[in-house]
């Protein structure tokens, strides 16, 4: 890193080391040949004053160069010196706590950082180090993911920098010349920095580096570069005395330098460079458009930072933007490259790592940064890396380090490789959680004629009185799943009509848990916890995100560059005990990646992958249908019991196959089960209130007793009602066939997917769309079905703003209106339980975000649910919230407040709490989902009603969540 240490790093040592008025003569004189570079004369100066024991400051000075040079050892008996000196300051415990890091003695380090931040205020970076040293163990990483090799090409000199060009790697190196001028270094007499060329052979050997052709190789130091996509324009570094330089001591500038005819030449200057300070190591952006470098100007973050300048062409550029605080720390940042997969790797010495310079990533998020990640060992070591580079698939790259360094100029290129173990992989099956249930019904449930109504018992705590219900399970198990018959006027069970254990069946596979979409540059969450393989217990997991990223963990965060339909690999090793030996299990399934420019436009291509996703993994889902217009029966001579029938259009690939049905009962009987018993109870009138023909029937080891017999359970209502009058309430009626009860499992029973052949009830939903000001407006209108997520339709209001929507019955639906620059209005309409048509009138007035912005208007997120008396959100919630992550995601100078209420239902101290888990429930999941960070939230309670909390309609409305948009 010879180029680096001769440049930058003595420029900023010269600071570093300013003398004071009480310092020695010897001590002056060796920092005056520090500040130029000298580093043989400056030392010998040091020790000199050693010797005069003249030694505080110059043990402290000796630390410092020693570990400037690689001498590490010397740095750690140079500042254990100078910190158990008795005129040791803070600063030299915090020297002593760097050189221990530099040996890989983390817990000695520790200690001195412990020291220092308890002797001075300036806490700086020690709680970086301190957190480095207690992770060190973790960041030397794991030598089964990465094979690292010296590669065959360096030399006795230092080579280091290597960059891409096209089959080839260009580095910078120190070696002697075999022809031509040799430029040494006057202070070191070491000969300068040139750029050279190599390429790997058919057998993967090296050849013979070569200097780069034409003149690009100077008087002066050439280092780290980029070349250009075209392979014909390079901006490199070079470090040259002259204009600028501070006492002798030389800057880095950037220079782009072109391919002509073979030859590298015509090398001009940057106009980034300047006066006083460096300007090197680039690399470009993914899309080719700016150009990052390292520089030490006025106005950073620490010593050098990493900057980014627009390439406008024409040799000119926009102006250096620094990266900000997220990527630079207070130290040197330097040497980034820029994967085309989107991630920035740098190289610092100010953020926690092993050693001295560690090689960093960090991903650009919208406008942020991510949080810097260090990259671990093996590619990081307690000695200086950097330099590092990869290639587009990311399976292999190189990068620079003294690890194994000789002496100061001894920096060496390394290659290293992934390693990952190899898998057969199988697409991932998903269990299919959600099914219809339906009977056809044999009791009448008229409140006209009998107060009954038919109740699903669906086994997992939830109950719905339909007859036909979709239902959606939370994982694989056995549900016992009850049709039962409720009388509404008693609130007791009268019959139970069909009852089954169902299961859904555990897939023992490798389950890839994480979203089916995503935005570009959204991290995207990702584990493999839900993971069972038979036989095997899991140990390691291996990812693949189809993009050329791979990862190792159970648990990882992904960000997604580009566009596009990616498919993710999960392969896991671990250890099957009945065999004693490794087991290995992999799956593969989709991610889609959108840009997210606008929410229709992600919706339409979710909505498109989805529908490919489903077809290609053979998922049961009730496919979405559309209604011919031209086969509705209006009004009048097809009226059908004063309901509109909506005829469905045929789908030829649609099949209706039952999954189980059992036997039919043969010509059974019904009675009124009064009671039962482990013991008989007898049959005399006396022990049941009077009750006379009671007949007692033995099964399973108990004794019921049963009372009426009639061909239907209905005819029994009125004898049941009089049983209960009698104290009875665990009466029901029961089912028998020559005298022998009979189970409802007994019954007729079925499952399956709806057919499209049934006619559909058709409600009608109609209004008129305005802004605040009554203006019609021409927007679109999306129906999703709000339980799945799914597209229903999608229309347009008119030129006056009218709107018309047909809606089959048995559904609860989500509709919401949007146009450019306004905010989406959104409601729902319930029509499950609906079952004749209906007419629904629905205004909407729609409010801009410029309206919005300006009035501190608030508004109602209406399709958002939660858990009873929960802050846990409901799956129905996700459109709405991801409607509203889009408009901040297109609007980022605008933050977002949520506001979450109440009605007046418990305590004022309850409500607040459950109204503030709310409002955090909507902005944690704004965070997480979609990297939302301008967000804050608050809970009112029940202090803000917007209507009467005396009506339950009054409640329903201020049970809200809301929203409001701010200037940031």
């Amino acid at each position: 890193m010879q180029l680096l240490k001769t440049s930058i790093l003595i420029l900023l040592l010269s600071l570093c080391f300013g003398v004071g008025k009480s310092q020695s003569d010897w001590v002056k004189k060796g920092d005056n040949y520090l500040e130029k570079g000298d580093y043989p004369a400056a030392i010998e100066r040091y020790l000199f004053a050693v010797k005069k024991k003249q030694s505080q400051p110059a043990m402290a000075r000796l630390a410092q160069v020693y570990r400037q040079l690689n001498n590490y050892r010397e740095a750690v008996k140079w500042a254990r010196k100078a910190a158990n000196h008795s005129m040791a300051g803070p600063k030299d415990h915090f020297l002593l706590g760097q050189a221990f890091m530099s040996v890989s003695e983390y817990d000695s380090a520790a200690a001195q950082f412990v020291i220092f931040r308890t002797q001075t205020p300036d806490q700086g970076r020690v709680s970086d180090l301190l957190d480095a040293c207690a992770a060190y163990e973790r960041l030397l990483g794991d030598t089964t993911q990465y094979k690292v090799k010296m590669v065959s090409f360096n030399s006795d000199r230092s080579d280091f920098s290597p960059a891409f060009w096209k089959d080839s790697l260009i580095f910078a190196s120190a070696r002697d010349r075999d022809v031509g001028v040799i430029y040494t270094s006057r202070l070191t007499e070491a000969p300068l920095l040139d750029l050279y060329y190599t390429s790997a052979k058919e057998d993967g050997k090296w050849r013979k580096p070569r200097p780069l052709p034409g003149d690009i190789n100077s008087r002066f130091n050439e280092g780290p570069l980029v070349v250009l996509p075209g392979d014909t324009v390079m901006y490199l570094t070079r470090n040259e005395f002259g204009e600028g330089s501070n006492k002798g001591v030389s800057k880095l500038d950037l220079y782009v330098a072109r391919l002509k005819k073979g030859s590298w030449t015509d090398i001009e200057s940057l106009p980034l460079n300047g006066k006083g300070f460096s300007t090197g190591h680039p690399t470009l952006s993914p899309d080719g458009k700016f150009l990052v470098f390292a520089s030490n100007r006025p106005g950073g973050f620490g010593k050098s930072d990493l900057y980014v300048a627009e390439i406008l062409g024409d040799g000119k550029f926009g102006p250096a933007v620094n990266l900000g605080p997220e990527v630079n720390s207070e130290g040197d940042e330097m040497f980034p490259f820029y994967h085309p997969g989107g991630t920035l790797y740098f190289s610092s010495d100010g953020q926690y790592g092993l050693g001295d310079l560690d090689i960093f990533s960090a991903v650009r998020l919208g406008e942020q940064w991510t949080r810097v990640r260090n990259v671990g060992g093996p590619i990081n070591s307690p000695g200086d890396d950097f330099g590092f580079i990869l290639d587009k698939e990311q399976k292999s790259g190189f990068f620079s380090s003294n690890r194994d360094a000789k002496d100061e100029f001894d920096d060496n290129i390394y290659a290293f490789s992934v390693l990952r173990p190899e898998f057969e992989c199988q697409p991932m099956e998903y269990p299919e959680l959600c099914v219809t249930f339906f009977e056809k019904g044999t009791l009448p449930t008229d409140e006209t004629t009998l107060p009954l109504v038919y109740e699903w018992d669906l086994g997992d705590g939830v109950t719905k009185r339909v007859l036909e219900v979709d239902h959606c399970y939370a994982g694989p198990g056995t549900y016992h799943v009850k049709l039962n018959v409720v009388d509404t006027t008693s609130g007791f069970l009268f019959y139970t009509e069909a009852e089954y254990d169902f299961t859904i069946p555990e897939i023992r596979q490798v389950f890839l848990s994480g979203p089916e979409f995503g935005q570009v540059q959204m991290g995207l969450p990702f584990h493999g916890a839900n993971s069972r393989v038979d036989g095997c217990e899991i140990q390691e997991y291996y990812w693949d995100m189809g993009d050329g990223a791979r990862y190792k963990g159970e648990q990882i965060e992904h960000y997604y560059a580009r566009p596009g339909d990616y498919e993710i690999t999960l392969g896991v090793i671990g250890y099957d005990s009945l065999t004693n030996s490794e087991c290995k299990k992999c799956a593969t399934r989709m991610v889609s990646i959108r840009e997210g420019n606008s929410y229709i436009e992600f919706a339409d291509s979710v909505q498109a992958v989805r529908d490919e996703f489903i077809a290609k993994n053979n998922a049961r889902v009730v496919k979405p249908f559309k209604p011919k217009l031209d086969t509705l029966a209006r009004m009048g001579e097809n009226d059908i019991g004063g309901a509109r029938i909506l005829e469905m259009e045929p789908m030829d690939d649609w099949k209706v196959e039952p999954r189980f049905e059992t036997r039919t009962l043969e010509d059974p009987s019904f009675s009124v089960k009064v009671t039962t018993s482990k013991d008989s109870l007898g049959k005399n009138p006396r022990d049941f209130n009077g009750i006379k023909d009671i007949r007692e029937v033995k099964k399973d080891g108990e004794y019921n007793y049963l009372l009426g017999n009639e061909k239907k359970p209905e005819a029994l209502y009125p004898l049941y009602v009089e049983v209960l009058k009698l104290g009875f309430d665990q009466a029901v009626v029961i089912a028998h066939h020559n005298d022998s009860i009979l189970s409802p499992r007994d019954s007729n029973f079925f499952f399956q997917i709806p057919g499209l052949e049934t006619p559909v009830v058709v409600s009608v939903v109609e209004g008129v769309i305005t802004d605040f000001n009554g203006k019609p407006l021409q927007a679109k209108i999306t129906v999703e079905d709000l339980k799945s997520g799914k597209i229903f339709l999608s229309t347009r209001s008119d030129e006056k703003g009218k709107y018309y929507l047909e809606l089959p019955n048995g559904k609860i639906y989500s509709f919401y209106s949007e146009m450019d620059g306004f905010v989406p209005v959104s409601d729902n309409i319930d029509l499950r339980n609906v079952t004749t048509s209906m007419r629904f009138k629905g205004n909407i007035k729609a409010i801009s975000i410029e309206e919005m912005v300006n009035t501190g208007a608030l508004v109602r997120i209406n399709n958002i649910f939660f858990d009873f008396d929960k802050a846990t959100l409901r799956p129905e919630s996700r459109s709405e919230l991801d409607r509203l992550a889009l408009i901040l995601l297109e609007n980022k100078q605008l933050s977002v407040e949520i506001h979450a209420h109440t009605d007046n239902y418990g305590s004022d101290a309850y409500n607040l709490d459950l109204s503030r888990r709310r409002a955090a429930s909507v902005m944690r999941y704004l965070a997480l989902n979609w990297g939302i960070r301008n967000i804050t939230s608050q809970g009112f309670g029940e202090s803000h009603p917007i209507k009467t909390n005396d009506t339950e309609e009054g409640r329903q409305f201020n049970r809200r969540v809301e929203f409001k948009l701010n200037k940031q």
